[in-house]
Order: structure tokens, then sequence, then C-alpha cells
């Protein structure tokens, strides 16, 4: 792991986050790849504390499918197979579908606004061709659209599946054209939620979701 100035508090749920953080942005900017394994001991001696905090990291990212922990091998980045990746992509669609029913019904005025910043802000990420600052406002896009269905069965089944396929859905994003694409339906589906039209908003949203595994079958092949 490369070095960077940490800043890890004493102790609590602010020192838990922070480590959370830290083997997040590793593994996501791809210092550790899928099937890598993270070194506990080589991490606690990095941010100078005992390997229980690291330990109770690595095994609330186990249940969320980004680490994979193998009884006396350690903890190593979770994986998918290409398999796994297309069927998970096909139940985040019906999720999405889901979501695109109901939320025409629940999410609220401010919402939609945030919404249409948030798809603003993306098209200047587009012409700043900074992709990694798209991803990250693209994440709270979607985040917020399934958070304002108000169903926290789909909210919680949907944030695992999208942490299993995160680092899919980063090489997902890898042209401009595509991102450009991306966000013109975005801009489609807040309209569609906005007007109040519950089938077309839960086959934009759907279609824009399997879009990504048109992608992933594209850079397979």
């Amino acid at each position: 792991m490369s070095k960077e100035k940490l800043n890890i508090p004493a102790g609590g749920p602010e020192r838990t986050a922070e480590i959370q953080r830290l083997i997040e942005k590793r593994i996501f900017s791809g210092e550790i790849l899928p099937g890598g394994k993270i070194n506990e001991k080589a991490l606690a001696d990095e941010l100078q504390i005992s390997r229980g905090p690291v330990r109770e990291v690595l095994n609330a990212l186990r249940f969320e499918g980004l680490v994979e922990i193998i009884p006396n091998r350690g903890a190593f980045v979770g994986s998918l197979t290409t398999k796994e990746a297309l069927d998970s992509y096909d139940v985040r669609g019906g999720l999405a579908y889901t979501a695109g029913k109901i939320l025409p019904f629940r999410i609220s005025l401010e919402q939609i606004q945030r919404l249409r910043q948030m798809h603003k802000h993306m098209d200047k990420m587009i012409r700043q061709a900074d992709v990694s600052g798209y991803y990250s406002i693209n994440e709270e896009f979607h985040a917020l659209l399934f958070e304002a269905t108000g169903n926290q069965p789909l909210i919680i089944i949907n944030r695992g599946l999208e942490r299993k396929l995160s680092l899919y859905l980063r090489r997902e994003m890898s042209n401009l054209g595509m991102l450009s694409r991306s966000n013109q339906e975005h801009l489609e589906l807040i309209n569609y939620i906005a007007e109040g039209r519950p089938r077309e908003t839960a086959e934009a949203f759907e279609n824009h979701i399997l879009e990504g595994k048109e992608r992933l079958l594209e850079m397979i092949q």
C-alpha cells in the first residue's frame, strides 16, 4: 500500500469510519485489486493502531460483500465471476424498475431539485473530463433515487449489490461519450419522475441500469 498523510482519530466511531474510508479508497482506486490481499498487520502498523479496529472494519466490509475473509489466510478484496456480475446487473435492473414505479408518488420536490443539481454537476464533470468526479456524483445520484422511494428493503438490497459491483461500475465509465449518454438518461429519468409517470420512470430506470450490463459484455468481448 502506498503511503499518504493519515489522520486516524484516537478511538470511537470516527476512527472506525476513517479506517473504512481508507480501505475503500485503496480498493476503489485499484491500488488493491479484486482478489488481492489486505494485510491487516501492515495496515495496523501503518496507522499505528492495534489490529482490533482494522479487523472490525474488515468484518463490516465482509458483510457488504467488498471483502472476503478466508480462515487461516486473511482478508482479500472481494471478486465476482463474470456470470455473477452479469446476474447482479439483472437483479439491479429489477430493483430499478420497482423503484421507478414508486418514485413519482413518494419523491419530494426538494429531492427532485437535488437530482437536477446533480445532473448539472455531472455535465460539468464531463466538460472537464473528470471521470472520477463524475463517478462520485453518479453514486450520490443513484443513492438518492433509491432513498427517495422510502422503501428500506429496496434501499438495502440495492446498496449491497452496488458495493459488490463497484469495481465493474467504475470500469464502465471509461469514456466521455458514454458518460454523456448516461447523463442524458439521467435527465430523461428526472423528467419522467417530475411529470408523475411511473411506467415510463420504471422502464427508463431499468434500461439505464441494464445499459451497464451491455457495456460490461462489450468489455468482455
